[in-house]
């Protein structure tokens, strides 16, 4: 009997994820075999969560990269040190393909991670999404294979209120 294989998108947008919940989404990642999209836009997810998903995300020595291709922290709050850490998965994981990091204050020392972690070697249909900013000529360039999408404000939505205590 041949085994199916299925891809599987976990969309949790707009539901008051935090960095609490990240330390679940985190065992996900790297038990799920199936688990390709994670979306989490319009969240409530810092630094500590981005860092605490990055760990996930890296790949154990001796083992196979995490599943997950995609994903999707727009419009949360990871700031620069949570788009570094980020960063640091790009130079190991081979199977993630795209990463949404827009509207998140990753700020220039955020940017420069990126660009400093981006490897020569990404698969032709690798997806960067970051906010609309010029990258400074002294950061790290941007190999050529890699598309950046820079969306326009406009594509901007707020973050859902918080809820009630």
């Amino acid at each position: 009997m041949s085994s199916i294989k299925t891809t599987v998108e976990i969309n949790l947008s707009y539901n008051g994820i935090g960095d609490d919940e990240c330390e679940q989404l985190a065992k996900v990642i790297k038990q799920s075999k199936t688990v390709k999209r994670l979306i989490l836009e319009n969240n409530h997810i810092h630094m500590k969560g981005a860092q605490v998903l990055a760990a996930a995300l890296t790949p154990e020595t001796g083992k196979d990269d995490p599943a997950l291709e995609e994903l999707n922290l727009k419009n949360n709050g990871v700031g620069s040190e949570g788009a570094t850490a980020i960063a640091q998965v790009l130079t190991s994981n081979k199977n993630l393909k795209q990463i949404n990091l827009y509207w998140n204050n990753i700020g220039n020392s955020g940017l420069q991670a990126i660009c400093q972690n981006l490897r020569n070697d990404f698969p032709k249909d690798f997806v960067l999404v970051l906010p609309p900013r010029p990258i400074p000529p002294s950061f790290h360039p941007l190999p050529s294979s890699i598309p950046l999408l820079l969306p326009s404000p406009s594509s901007f939505h707020p973050l859902p209120p918080p809820f009630p205590s």
